[in-house]
């Protein structure tokens, strides 16, 4: 079973490709996180014709750091519009051409802090119950992928096909919700609503200051969420 990511980097802010103190981008990190989801071959990068210069070469290090042992393919797509017919459709196209890709990741470039172990999780439900669709609730954006099986892309796609408008960060869920009585989802719900009102914004490198800042909160958040998990 083999699955792919789509990682969104068509519009980051230029302070996403910025190197922290230990030499490593917020792309950096969502880009490796995206290789390393539950079997996880392939990673698309979706990018404009303005930015697809800068994001080549944050590839060629994450390449190198990476190593030659790797298995997962990162190569990256130029879209000319980012809505959501035109994300569809490269996760149609790829699926198309692949049918042994069953199920599709999509993430964005510019938040570094998700959290492998939910999306595992995550992952192991959407399997389990055999969905089309699963997210997790409760948590700050960010944290976790949004998961489609391969088979819906082509169907997301004739539904957003006259979409023109630019897709928000929550566009797969908007659309899905339109005709939500037709496909299968499955969520994993927080054990306490942990969107703080800060952390949602804080989650994504918009600035330097917003980068230090997610930091700090970062690693009080993630000691809380480990709290919780042992409370289970």
């Amino acid at each position: 079973m083999k699955s792919f990511s789509i990682l969104s980097a068509f519009n980051i802010s230029s302070f996403s490709f910025e190197k922290l103190k230990n030499g490593v981008s917020a792309f950096d990190s969502a880009c490796n996180l995206a290789a390393n989801l539950p079997h996880c071959e392939k990673v698309i990068v979706l990018c404009s014709s303005k930015n697809e210069n800068a994001i080549v070469k944050q590839l060629i290090d994450v390449n190198a750091k990476t190593g030659s042992s790797s298995n997962v393919e990162i190569e990256t797509q130029v879209i000319e519009e980012f809505t959501a017919r035109a994300v569809f459709k490269v996760a149609r196209d790829f699926a198309t051409k692949n049918d042994d890709f069953k199920h599709v990741f999509f993430l964005h470039g510019d938040t570094p802090f998700y959290d492998l172990e939910l999306s595992r999780q995550l992952f192991e439900q959407h399997i389990e119950y055999g969905a089309e669709y699963s997210f997790v609730d409760g948590y700050p954006e960010g944290l976790a992928p949004e998961i489609i099986a391969a088979g819906l892309c082509a169907i997301l796609h004739q539904v957003t096909k006259d979409s023109t408008e630019p897709i928000s960060r929550n566009f797969i869920f908007e659309t899905v919700k339109k005709e939500i009585n037709n496909y299968d989802i499955e969520t994993i719900i927080a054990p306490h609503d942990l969107r703080h009102p800060y952390l949602p914004t804080l989650l994504i490198t918009q600035s330097k200051l917003t980068i230090q800042t997610c930091l700090n909160q970062f690693i009080i958040h993630f000691a809380l969420q480990k709290k919780m998990r042992r409370d289970r």
